[in-house]
């Protein structure tokens, strides 16, 4: 099942700890359709950790980007 499903509106459960798999959390999407299969998230904490730690690490590459650039400008201003 894709998370990416179009025209579909989907409403999450609160994370929760199942006994039926070895993740540490799961989710469940509910689909606003009566007849349509929940999407079930299986949450590890170490990978989201993980991920996350990738992904908010790309703030500091931009952050010291738009600051190189923010000064690059500012010389250039004063110069001008």
């Amino acid at each position: 099942m894709a998370l990416n499903q179009e025209n579909t509106k989907r409403f999450a459960s609160w994370p929760f700890e199942s006994p039926f798999n070895t993740c540490d959390l799961t989710v469940h999407l509910y689909s606003r359709e009566i007849n349509e299969d929940d999407l079930v998230l299986h949450l590890n904490i170490n990978e989201l950790l993980d991920f996350l730690k990738i992904r908010y690490s790309y703030i500091d590459v931009i952050t010291d980007k738009v600051e190189a650039l923010f000064f690059e400008y500012q010389k250039a201003f004063k110069n001008s």
